[in-house]
């Protein structure tokens, strides 16, 4: 939804406001829109005729709730007449405080024609003042998606937009800056008393949800032409609603493994791209990216992975696992690296630096150090010895390994009983108790299981 300047039928209308944004871009709207024509309340039957007259029957009025006909003349406050909904509730703010607080032309917001449609009497009476927000029990009469609870309204789809639209206006229309005129604000909460209306980050999505058609541009121009004279700016720039409102979404990432993610958990303008790279650390590669929980398939072993989250409108997770570049016999490339191994790793696994008689490979899979002769996977202690009692054996583990325990009366040979089987790694150290007795000469073999 983006209207280039040069392609802007109202360029001259909207001159002013070209190439701001944040609080310069609502400054220059508001200058532009404010100071409009105004018109009584009785004025307002008219007007609405026009402006909101049913596309498909000339002579009703488009009911914005029940997105429905009512015939033009039907208008009035008892069932089954229409009336006037004012979309900014009087009681925050848009309506006359003064005298018996009738809307009237002294106070422009109470008779804006921009906030004003037709609206079935009971329907509007449903609606009263709540927040706008998504949720809640169906509304007699309206389409499914129309919704209420005790404190929010949710309108239908087709007419979402439109709604947020309305309020978007009269928060930038309505500074307090003149006499009579309320500085109305629209807040991210639901509750709202005062001069305030909610579900701001709500609104912003119905925006989207529901873009400018043919009706509303229609209503615009019309209100603009013969009645008002002025014009809402977000129908005519959809764009310009995040460059008023901010309305950002997080992206939580999270890594498995050596590896990052660029940007880490950024906060994306909602239905805004968001690019993203994600880069393995070095000697591992990208093993799977998902998104909520999904992975999009990027194939093995990538050095490098960017793409762009196109349209965000709900808050998410970017997902990056991360695995090790393995040497043949499944040694990492990294455990290699970290003993000072930058290439061939093939011959590295091989390799044995403290001549302890174990390949590098061998010591990886038990977790000792290849540099250091004295780091083994052995027994430290085999407890009570030589009573023929039970015997605790312990030793030193690590860290994801699994062992198995094996017994035997001869120290060279005959190591037929196991023990235990994918004993998993207690640290610092693990403890096992052999619980037979009437045994005095035993010997024990502990492996990693593979």
């Amino acid at each position: 939804m983006h209207i280039l300047d040069d392609e802007d039928p109202n360029y001259d209308y909207y001159q002013t406001a070209y190439g701001k944004e944040g609080a310069e871009l609502r400054q220059a709207l508001h200058d532009i829109i404010d100071d409009h024509v105004t018109f009584s309340y009785d004025t307002l039957w008219a007007s609405l005729q026009e402006t909101d007259e049913c596309p498909t029957n000339s002579g009703q009025v488009q009911l914005v709730y029940m997105q429905d006909g009512r015939d033009k003349n039907s208008n009035g406050g008892e069932s089954g007449q229409w009336n006037r909904e004012h979309v900014w509730p009087q009681s925050h703010g848009a309506g006359n405080p003064m005298g018996n607080g009738d809307p009237s032309p002294t106070w422009p917001s109470s008779v804006d024609a921009h906030h004003l449609k037709p609206s079935d009497v009971q329907v509007n009476s449903q609606r009263g003042s709540k927040d706008f927000d998504s949720g809640g029990n169906g509304v007699p009469g309206t389409p499914p998606t129309c919704r209420t609870t005790t404190g929010t309204f949710e309108p239908p789809d087709a007419s979402k937009g439109d709604i947020a639209r309305a309020v978007f206006y009269m928060d930038v229309r309505y500074a307090g800056d003149a006499e009579n005129e309320p500085d109305l604000e629209l807040v991210d909460a639901i509750g709202t008393s005062g001069t305030q209306l909610g579900r701001r980050s709500t609104l912003i999505e119905w925006h989207f949800l529901d873009p400018p058609d043919d009706f509303e541009r229609r209503r615009n121009n019309l209100i603009h032409a013969n009645w008002q004279q002025n014009r809402n700016p977000f129908i005519d720039h959809p764009e310009w609603v995040l460059k008023v409102w901010e309305h950002n979404l997080a992206i939580a990432t999270r890594t498995d493994g050596a590896g990052g993610i660029m940007p880490a958990n950024p906060q994306v303008p909602y239905h805004s791209d968001q690019f993203f790279e994600v880069q393995p650390a070095p000697y591992w590669h990208i093993a799977d990216v998902r998104t909520n929980g999904a992975s999009l398939d990027i194939g093995p072993d990538n050095a490098f992975f960017s793409f762009v989250w196109n349209q965000v409108v709900a808050t998410g997770t970017l997902e990056a696992v991360f695995a090790p570049n393995l040497a043949p016999r499944g040694t990492p490339e990294w455990w290699l690296a970290d003993y000072g191994f930058s290439n061939e790793f093939a011959a590295a696994e091989l390799s044995d630096l403290d001549e302890d008689g174990l390949f590098a490979w061998q010591e990886f899979r038990a977790g000792t150090r290849p540099d250091d002769p004295l780091s083994l996977l052995a027994f430290e202690t085999i407890a009570p010895d030589g009573t023929g009692g039970p015997a605790v054996l312990r030793w030193r583990s690590a860290s994801n390994r699994f062992y198995n325990i094996w017994r035997s009366t001869n120290l060279m040979a005959d190591y037929g009983r196991r023990l235990a089987t994918r004993l998993p790694a207690e640290l610092p150290v693990n403890a096992y108790t052999d619980a037979v007795e009437g045994v005095e000469t035993r010997f024990y073999w502990i492996e990693v299981d593979p």
